[in-house]
């Protein structure tokens, strides 16, 4: 039986044409600095909204809650969540009310920098309300733009910004409304209620246009879609409509970090929630719906007293709720950790069944999806098949966390846990795999080429080197979702370094082989030699040595003490069945070829009274040469001490310290003013140059990144030396 939806409503958007607002943006003379000073408003410009999209997440409108209401879950805008998009923080009042009076010819022209009698000249009115035509003030822009008269250019093209994006009242028109909330420079609380309010009125008529800032309500909704490439690649080519209704309460993407050390604004007054007032209005908005998309958990379902709503249009405000919202807003409650709890960004099962009643009692406006859902838990997070390189699977792992591998609420979707558990799993068995084909290789080069009375000792020393290797290697990796990105990056290193080391050992034996072929020929009569030997039984097949003189490479054999070397060309072995015992002839044995600097080792009887306690000497002399070894891996094993390497070694980083997110010098800007921004950005750290130096590679990029690793802590020592290093050097590099 076809569960029953609800009526759709046609909806549409003003989207006023931002193009002459575009070509604007070529006379911000330092986009980085603009961006500190008025916040994100540049993107919001070059922002591609899906008008589909957004017509299809409007019929998920709640009115009863001020919601976006799904089959299990529900998501709303958050004044958080919107000042962290525009970057622009909210200051503890209210930015716009109405109430303000409507500033003069004269402020304006103060606040634009230009002249009142221009100002005066041209306001006029429009819809019932004072302003100045968009036309304007783009051409007084593009004035001061080209005089290079910075105040002057950013004054005026901010405030179109305001009334053509964030604020679209009227088309081509700027209102004295827009202009009081630039003047505050505190436009969140005004956005936000700007949006609930046109929602819910236009819920209300049956449809219509909706007036609001329609990119950032756009990127605020995306923020939360599923991350993962099958619900991004849709190659299915389902509508927007099967794709939402298809969402469940595990496929969303809740929660950012950047949220981690925010108070929530939880209530305002008298309001057990949050009052906002728009510029055509008043209503307010549930934060204790929307706890899970700042981190904390819904436990249960909300009691109805936090979730009363109040609405007014203005100019129709019989209960005077205008003025009590003001009131309000001058005493805000704000709720943290303390007070709600920790960040473990669940919802338990009374909320979400909460929501399911809700569902059953006001409809879904689409028809639910077959039961085969739009997104498979766990094997639709896995990479494309078809991605077999390294690099490419890299690349993957960094979208699929955003940005940050150890990212907590990543963590917690139930697809990645088993998405890297499989991953972990199949690196860890490839990396036992190599070694023990490293291993198999070393033994097999052993057996065919070393002589026979020192083989036992050079495994002996291979298990020493492959020891060394792989000790802190083999050093156990507890397993948490946390750390599973570091670990992948750290077996798939491995893996490289176990690949690099086969096929260096593999060329170094042929040319060893090159090496013997050209220069030991097989003389046609082969030196007299006594050959000790012995066949145990029967069933043990009998060797034969018939031997060749024999020129080593230089240095072998390798990791030998000094000036070793096996007396005695190498045998070449032959296997063959025997039927009897064959006994040892005696020694002497004789010495092919003279040797009179070097130390003479004596080839002895396998079974001779003290051949054991030889080999316990020489193996009391490898495990010394193991320590060498292992103290080769320190300070003087590249030439250099980590101390040389680092520009700023022992730099000390507070405990608490978390390193802001920096933008990457590129090029092409200024680099003195992304010396101004880094150093904003650190400002809590002024005082610690080694700090300062360590951290500044953090914000470069290509080129420049690479004229940072080249510099010499002898000429770096304070972060002045840096920056004026940078000033004057980056350049040449780039």
């Amino acid at each position: 039986m076809e569960r029953q939806r609800r009526n759709t409503k046609k909806y549409s958007f003003r989207q006023p044409d931002l193009k002459e607002l575009r070509n604007l943006t070529s006379y911000v003379l330092d986009p980085l600095g603009f961006k500190a000073r008025f916040g994100k408003l540049l993107p919001l410009l070059t922002t591609q909204v899906d008008e589909g999209l957004m017509s299809v997440l409007v019929q998920f409108y709640d009115p009863l809650y001020h919601c976006f209401t799904f089959p299990d879950f529900q998501l709303l805008p958050t004044l958080e969540e919107y000042a962290y998009l525009v970057g622009i923080p909210i200051l503890d009042q209210l930015s716009f009310s109405g109430l303000e009076s409507i500033p003069t010819s004269q402020e304006i022209a103060d606040m634009l920098h230009i002249d009142e009698s221009l100002v005066g000249a041209h306001m006029t009115t429009k819809g019932g309300i004072q302003g100045l035509p968009s036309e304007f003030l783009i051409a007084q822009a593009t004035v001061y733009g080209k005089a290079m008269s910075e105040d002057a250019f950013e004054a005026i093209f901010v405030l179109l910004i305001y009334e053509l994006v964030l604020f679209p009242n009227i088309d081509k028109f700027v209102d004295v409304n827009a202009i009081r909330i630039f003047s505050t420079l505190n436009p969140v609380p005004t956005l936000l209620g700007d949006t609930y309010f046109s929602l819910h009125m236009r819920n209300a008529k049956g449809g219509g246009a909706i007036v609001c800032c329609l990119p950032l309500l756009y990127k605020w909704f995306i923020s939360h879609l599923p991350q993962t490439i099958a619900f991004k690649e849709n190659k299915g080519c389902l509508r927007w409509s099967t794709r939402l209704m298809s969402l469940t309460n595990d496929d969303t993407s809740w929660y950012n970090r950047v949220y981690d050390g925010v108070q929530i604004i939880d209530s305002c007054g008298e309001f057990s929630n949050v009052p906002l007032l728009g510029t055509c209005g008043g209503i307010n908005y549930n934060p204790v719906l929307a706890r899970r998309q700042l981190g904390f958990p819904l436990k249960d379902k909300p009691n109805n007293i936090l979730l009363e709503g109040v609405f007014f249009q203005e100019g129709k405000d019989p209960q005077g709720l205008k003025a009590r919202m003001v009131r309000a807003w001058r005493k805000i409650h704000r709720k943290g950790r303390k007070e709600l709890g920790p960040k473990n960004c669940i919802a338990l099962e009374p909320y979400t069944a909460w929501v399911r009643k809700r569902v059953s009692e006001y409809l879904m406006p689409y028809e639910y999806p077959k039961p085969t859902p739009l997104i498979v838990v766990g094997p639709s997070t896995l990479p494309n098949p078809g991605i077999k390189e390294k690099d490419a699977l890299i690349e993957f792992l960094e979208h699929r966390v955003i940005d940050d591998p150890n990212d907590a609420w990543t963590s917690l979707l139930p697809q990645s846990s088993r998405f890297w558990k499989r991953k972990y799993d199949r690196l860890s068995k490839e990396k036992e795999d190599m070694e023990a084909a490293y291993e198999r290789e070393v033994k097999r080069l052993h057996a065919s080429y070393l002589p026979v009375f020192c083989f036992r000792p050079l495994v002996l020393w291979s298990n020493s080197v492959l020891f060394i290797y792989f000790e802190d290697k083999l050093t156990h990796q507890y397993y948490t979702r946390a750390n599973s990105a570091r670990l992948m990056d750290h077996l798939e290193q491995e893996n490289r370094e176990l690949k690099e080391e086969v096929a260096r050992l593999s060329a170094l034996m042929e040319s060893f082989l090159a090496a013997q072929s050209q220069s030991s020929p097989t003389p046609s009569t082969p030196p007299q030699r006594t050959v000790i030997s012995e066949i145990i039984s029967s069933t043990v097949p009998a060797a034969s040595a018939h031997f060749v003189s024999t020129a080593m490479p230089a240095g072998f054999p390798w990791g030998m003490p000094p000036n070793f070397m096996p007396e005695g060309p190498a045998p070449t072995f032959a296997s063959m069945p025997a039927s009897s015992p064959v006994l040892a002839v005696p020694p002497p044995v004789v010495h092919t070829m003279p040797r009179v600097d070097d130390t003479i080792y004596h080839s002895e009887p396998f079974e001779g009274p003290d051949v054991y306690e030889k080999m316990d000497a020489m193996n009391d002399q490898f495990l010394e040469l193991r320590k060498e070894l292992k103290t080769l891996r320190g300070n003087d094993l590249f030439g250099k001490s980590a101390a040389d390497l680092c520009l700023v070694p022992n730099v000390k980083i507070p405990v608490k310290f978390k390193v802001p997110d920096f933008e990457k010098y590129k090029g092409n800007t200024c680099p003195l003013s992304h010396l101004v921004m880094y150093a904003r950005k650190m400002s809590s750290q002024t005082d610690n140059d080694q700090l300062l130096i360590h951290y500044f590679q953090d914000s470069l990029s290509g080129a420049a990144l690479r004229w940072y690793m080249g510099l010499d802590n002898a000429t770096i020592r304070s972060f002045n030396d840096l920056g004026e290093a940078f000033c004057s050097g980056v350049f040449v590099t780039l």
